[in-house]
This record gives structure tokens, C-alpha cells and sequence, in this order.
């Protein structure tokens, strides 16, 4: 009993883990189209 219990509770942390990586990603990817946007306004370019 407690082996699946602590499988599912894995699964459950992995599902979590997953999560917070995607958040990451898309607040980096937010920032790095933040960054490049900044970068062509000073260089002279609107996007």
C-alpha cells in the first residue's frame, strides 16, 4: 500500500514539477520578447 501511495505521490510532485517548469518558460519567453523589443527600440526598429 504505501509503495503505490508514495508512486502516486511522485507522480503527483513530477505533475507539479512540470507546472512550475512551463510557468518558467513562458516568463522567460515573455522576457526575452520583452528584451528583443527593448534592444530594436534603441535600435531603431518597431516591432
Amino acid at each position: 500500500m504505501s509503495f503505490k501511495s508514495s508512486k502516486i505521490q511522485d507522480r503527483v510532485i513530477s505533475s507539479k514539477n512540470d507546472q512550475t517548469i512551463i510557468c518558467l518558460k513562458q516568463i522567460l519567453q515573455n522576457e526575452w520578447k520583452h528584451h528583443n523589443r527593448m534592444q530594436n527600440k534603441k535600435n531603431g526598429y518597431e516591432l
